[in-house]
């Protein structure tokens, strides 16, 4: 299971901007304002547990060539 870095820092002395709590809360509100989409709690990922998420919503990676940019409908 993917440990999550310390706000405190790590080894590599990153510090995180926002505690985990904190973007959770944030991004939900974002999610709704930009694309008018809620939280689900029946989204099925992996297994067969639901969890909270959101349908249609696909995260992109940064292109590498910064003219080569994708633009959401």
């Amino acid at each position: 299971m993917y440990q999550f870095p310390s706000t405190n820092g790590n080894q590599r002395g990153w510090t995180a901007a926002l505690t985990r709590t904190k973007f959770g809360a944030e991004v939900v509100d974002v999610v709704v304002r930009a694309h008018g989409l809620t939280t689900r709690n029946d989204v099925k990922a992996g297994g067969t547990k639901a969890q909270k998420g959101w349908v249609g919503l696909t995260a992109l990676t940064a292109a590498a060539d910064s003219d080569d940019q994708m633009e959401l409908e």
